[in-house]
């Protein structure tokens, strides 16, 4: 919403009705907006912006981060009502780091899901495997897709490989 706006939008949450929403990177959320997500995850209610009404949604949240969360409590920067109540259950994924294994399933399968035909040799997915990956899964996907466009044969060689 904003000033003189003359169209009605549903806002995420509303459109999520009778579904899933994921909401990402959740510990970046302002504090001031994060009572009025407790109020939609803990009772189900949420309210368009000019409206004296709440309305009743059923929504699944998901949500993720990449932050303690229990540090931002401690700082105020996080409510802690909130975090009790989107912690029902956690799913900790370790740091592409600390998971060389994987890299390279993941690998393949990003280029499969681009539908390039574009394939990596062996020596370069050790290239990969050999890094640290401080930008994680999304970086992995960024080299790979910067890789594939310098790519000429559709084969992905380590010196394709710019981690810059």
């Amino acid at each position: 919403a904003y000033t003189d706006s003359k169209n009605e939008r549903r806002g995420l949450i509303l459109s999520a009705d009778k579904s899933t929403l994921f909401l990402d990177e959740i510990g970046e959320l302002d504090y001031s907006l994060q009572s009025k997500l407790l109020l939609a995850v803990q009772d189900g209610l949420i309210r368009k912006i000019g409206s004296d009404k709440n309305l009743k949604i059923d929504v699944r949240f998901i949500f993720a981060t990449n932050q303690d969360l229990k540090e931002k409590i401690q700082n105020k920067e996080f409510r802690k009502d909130l975090y009790y109540r989107i912690n029902e259950m956690s799913v900790y994924i370790p740091p592409l780091r600390e998971r060389k294994d994987d890299i390279e399933e993941i690998a393949l399968n990003f280029l499969e899901n681009q539908d390039t035909q574009i394939t990596i040799t062996k020596s370069a997915i050790e290239t990969l495997k050999n890094y640290s990956w401080p930008g994680n899964v999304r970086e992995l996907q960024n080299v790979l897709l910067k890789a594939s466009r310098k790519c000429k044969n559709k084969i992905i060689t380590p010196a394709m490989l710019d981690f810059s």
